[in-house]
């Protein structure tokens, strides 16, 4: 499944990749460097571990690939994808991107 900063639903039992692309920020030659993932509550509360399985960055697409599982039916989680990559910018400082993507869990 692909996202650009949007929304998906899944049911509890399901674990999928997901794929949070980057491509259409970035200049031709900038690659991914580093990467953060993090999955919260409707409290804003950290529950990663309960909804990531891993994640790992696709050089080839400019993006990022995030194993997703779980979750509370009628609950909405939101999974906070933070990039960092090879651009210089002013400051001694490298780009930095961010995609917000909204898991919805519904059994249907």
């Amino acid at each position: 499944m692909s996202v650009n900063p949007s929304s998906f639903t899944k049911q509890p039992y399901e674990e999928f990749a997901i794929e949070v692309k980057f491509n259409s920020r970035l200049a031709e030659e900038e690659v991914l460097s580093q990467k953060t993932v993090v999955a919260l509550n409707g409290a804003s509360e950290d529950v990663t571990p309960d909804i990531i399985l891993g994640s790992e960055i696709s050089s080839e697409n400019k993006s990022v690939i995030i194993g997703v599982k779980g979750g509370e039916n009628d609950k909405n989680y939101k999974i906070v994808t933070k990039v960092q990559t090879n651009l210089s910018i002013p400051g001694n400082s490298y780009a930095k991107h961010e995609a917000d993507i909204i898991m919805v869990v519904k059994e249907l």
